[in-house]
């Protein structure tokens, strides 16, 4: 599984890539620009649009020997952040964003074949206070992202784990752990969400943090934060940033997928 934006793979040809690669998408729906954009029917067709034709049982995937579309919908990358939305506050817009985008996949899917919606619960920046409210307010969903990564504390390398089991308990939700990561720029100034690590210790904290996400039960998804090295410090890839060199991660990550069974 690979956790993109839906504009990466919006053609035949860019969703060909991931089928030959045996890849599902994750795809997400929403980064940057302002919460109030994105709250109208246009955008909100597009994304039943898409999943008509390339979420499992789509159009595209008609004739082909396996069916790899996406099953799931992630409504707005960390809607809670500040550094990406000037209206980061208003609840009761993404609450209500939640409550059209449920209704619209409804209207327009059998169950069998209904992508799951996925509403962030920490709002990748306030943890689950932010979750709280936006239930509150009304929001649907079938499942609740969180992105726990470990912070500056004494514990960072467990991960955010709170954030994990506060969202289940305090909703009964699937949790989809969309992004979570260790950097390792050794000698340069951690992130404004981790420490920095070496290649050992970040093999060693994600294969940790499956485990652990594993025995709980109800965490659907892992997906590690990110591919490839960027910037002066953001080096949480499981490659370089040329992609040339797999590091330790890679191999952990490999060897966490197997043992799921794909």
């Amino acid at each position: 599984y690979v956790r993109s934006s839906y504009k990466n793979f919006n053609s035949d040809s860019q969703m060909e890539l991931l089928a030959r690669a045996g890849v599902t998408l994750m795809p997400l729906f929403g980064e940057g620009g302002t919460l109030a954009g994105y709250d109208n029917s246009t955008f909100f067709n597009e994304i039943v649009t898409w999943f008509k034709r390339y979420g499992h049982g789509g159009t595209f995937w008609a004739g082909k020997p396996i069916d790899l579309g996406a099953t799931t919908a992630e409504l707005i990358n960390e809607p809670g952040n500040p550094y990406f939305y000037s209206d980061y506050n208003n609840i009761q817009l993404y609450a209500n964003m939640t409550k059209a985008v449920h209704s619209a996949l409804e209207a327009n899917f059998a169950p069998a074949v209904r992508p799951k919606l996925l509403v962030s619960y920490d709002g990748g920046f306030n943890g689950s206070p932010y979750g709280r409210a936006i239930f509150a307010a009304g929001a649907v969903a079938d499942g609740v992202t969180v992105h726990p990564y470990g912070g500056h504390g004494s514990e960072s390398a467990l991960g955010g784990r709170e954030r994990v089991t506060q969202a289940h308990s305090e909703t009964g939700l699937p949790v989809y752990v969309t992004e979570v990561g260790w950097p390792t720029a050794l000698g340069q100034a951690p992130t404004g969400d981790s420490l920095q690590w070496s290649e050992q210790q970040q093999a060693s904290n994600t294969t940790a943090f499956i485990d652990w996400a594993r025995s709980l039960g109800y965490v659907a998804d892992v997906t590690y934060f990110n591919y490839a090295d960027y910037g002066s410090n953001n080096w949480y890839g499981i490659v370089n940033s040329s992609g040339a060199t797999h590091k330790l991660d890679y191999y952990a990550l490999k060897a966490a997928t197997a043992a799921a069974g794909g």
